[in-house]
């Protein structure tokens, strides 16, 4: 995958805001927000595919509140509880970001999910899945991280290939990939269609492992049901998996909620565990 470079906006938590160029291959977002980890948050507004970066550990460490970042996820995830700390960096996937359009981003109607409608063809799918196949090797081991946004996509790659030998980023540029050849695979919601899964009976597939990166986001995804086999894949995954763990913020949404609560009962009758939140 060639190096790209992004513009986005540095949003410190005193000072003012400015525009610089990122090259998140290089771990320039980690070195410009000076932590070993970063997190991420999805952001909602029109025409843009933002997300906002900070230091994953900025409540441990006590950093200070930033007003501006806190103002602008209030105003474009919907409903967030907790504060952002720290110094953070706003990318999109696809534009430059602006000063320009980081000051029209303030001032942007919260974006209309259409997370009830996700739901309930996510649920109709479910339904509809095969029993999957239980046969895994205790030897292999593939994870999957599901996200929305490409720079996260990127970023996660660029943190944590170092650590992980085989370890892939499936973005636009690639056919399809197999459980099979990968330890740990980033995908986008968009892409998930891209994974392959051999399920036969006479060969073992690897234990699978299921990472929801942000479960308010990705089940608000739109992707997952413009594309039927998106949602097809997904379920797959969502049965077959032999853990599926997701990260999610403070509040709850009754509709992501219920759809949880199915997934288990249908999880259950497959003798899978229960989705589990991740344990920071």
């Amino acid at each position: 995958m060639t190096s790209e470079s992004y513009q986005g906006i540095f949003i410190p938590y005193s000072g003012k805001p400015e525009e610089i160029k990122i090259n998140i291959e290089s771990g320039d977002i980690r070195q410009k927000l000076n932590c070993e980890f970063t997190d991420h948050v999805t952001l909602w507004a029109k025409n843009h595919n933002l997300c906002l970066f900070c230091d994953d550990f900025s409540v441990k460490k006590h950093l200070p509140a930033n007003p501006l970042a806190t103002r602008l996820v209030y105003n474009l995830f919907g409903n967030y509880p907790s504060v952002i700390r720290g110094n953070v960096l706003l990318l999109d996937d696809e534009k430059k970001v602006t000063i320009k359009d980081l000051s029209s981003l303030l001032k942007e109607p919260l974006d209309a999910f259409h997370t009830e409608e996700i739901a309930n063809c996510l649920l109709t799918d479910l339904l509809q899945s095969k029993f999957p196949n239980n046969f895994s090797s205790e030897k292999n081991s593939c994870t999957i991280q599901i996200l929305c946004r490409e720079v996260a996509g990127k970023e996660n790659k660029s943190q944590f290939q170092s650590k992980i030998h085989r370890m892939c980023y499936v973005g636009e540029d690639m056919e399809s990939v197999s459980v099979d050849d990968w330890d740990y695979i980033v995908v986008q919601a968009k892409n998930i269609h891209r994974i392959k899964m051999v399920d036969s009976k006479k060969s073992l597939r690897p234990i699978l492992k299921v990472f929801i990166d942000g479960k308010q986001s990705v089940f608000r995804d739109e992707s997952i049901i413009n594309n039927k086999k998106n949602s097809e894949t997904l379920c797959r995954f969502l049965l077959s998996a032999n853990e599926v763990l997701y990260s999610e913020y403070v509040y709850e949404n009754d509709i992501i909620a219920n759809l949880i609560e199915n997934i288990n009962k249908l999880r259950h009758q497959f003798k899978k565990s229960s989705l589990k939140p991740l344990d920071y």
